[in-house]
């Protein structure tokens, strides 16, 4: 495991030390540099965080209109299978003269 903060990264073989880095900020990554854990002292700056509540704010609006759009679109195709499953009703056929 690695223990990497900023521009630095230390190799760590117990979990005492990875316990130690976790405390003193930094992040655990396994050998394929997939993160493992964060640091629970890591800290996000309010303007990201607003960033990220609009854009959730936004997606949220999206989703909401999407399913809208969907169930209307469902609507339309079960009323499109009643009309193409009832039978055709055929013109009474008119004798000549009549």
């Amino acid at each position: 495991m690695k223990a990497k903060k900023e521009n630095k990264a230390y190799m760590i073989n117990t979990d005492q030390e990875k316990q130690r880095y976790l405390k003193e900020g930094y992040d655990i990554y396994n050998e394929d540099g997939t993160v493992l854990e964060y640091s629970p002292q890591k800290k996000v700056t309010f303007s990201k965080y607003m960033e990220a509540v609009k854009e959730i704010e936004s997606l949220q609006k999206l989703v909401a209109e999407r399913n809208t759009e969907n169930e209307a679109l469902k609507a339309e195709v079960v009323a499109l299978q009643k009309v193409k499953s009832e039978p055709a009703k055929k013109a009474e056929s008119k004798k000549a003269g009549e």
